[in-house]
């Protein structure tokens, strides 16, 4: 019987960068910090989300089923943060699979692509890389609170389409490769970790 392919959706979030020196200006555990526009991507194109919990809750709630996969680059970030939006989107991020591009092409290289940059695995699987201006408001210590809307809501658009493309693409060589199990096993480890990090304890 042929396993039935997932039906990813990417999601990212673009955040503030009210942290400290000591524990990182984008850290999704400092009291100030919190997600500024989450972004989906799914079978119908980019959904974009403003400082709205119920409005993610509910985005999340209208493309998850039995079959869906939510993806995402350097994924346990994105998870802490909006695990901070409130205990149900955490019990439903937490029923359904993930597939983080960073580990997975990590497995897929033969342990030798080492916290991959979603720009580096843009080039890798022949998509556009994001809009570098972006990068300088980051630089600057900016957070995306701070960048005007017509600039931020674009990059994070980008993100969340190729972060699937990425995705889908290493699904097929994985399972060409017969590494899913591997992959699987790795992205509940991660899962795991990403619980041991919400609730406290630190993970290298």
């Amino acid at each position: 019987m042929t396993a039935k392919i997932p039906h990813f959706v990417a999601l990212d979030v673009e955040t503030t960068l009210n942290g400290n020196e000591d524990v990182g200006l984008a850290h999704p555990m400092h009291p100030d910090n919190y997600w500024v526009y989450a972004g989906l991507n799914t079978a119908f194109g980019n959904v974009v989300i403003k400082e709205d919990c119920s409005g993610l809750l509910s985005a999340l709630k209208g493309w998850s089923g039995s079959d869906t996969v939510f993806c995402g680059c350097n994924f346990a970030f994105d998870l802490m943060y909006v695990y901070k939006s409130g205990p149900a989107i955490k019990r439903l991020l937490q029923n359904h699979k993930i597939w983080d591009v960073q580990l997975a092409e990590y497995i897929l290289s033969g342990q030798q692509a080492k916290w991959s940059s979603l720009d580096e695995l843009s080039i890798k699987y022949g998509l556009e890389v994001k809009d570098s201006t972006i990068k300088k408001y980051f630089e600057a210590g900016l957070g995306s609170d701070k960048i005007p809307k017509d600039e931020i809501v674009p990059y994070l658009k980008h993100d969340v389409s190729v972060t699937k493309n990425i995705a889908m693409q290493q699904y097929e060589i994985a399972k060409a490769q017969k590494q899913l199990p591997l992959i699987w096993s790795q992205m509940r480890a991660l899962h795991a970790t990403t619980e041991m990090m919400w609730n406290g304890l630190h993970i290298d």
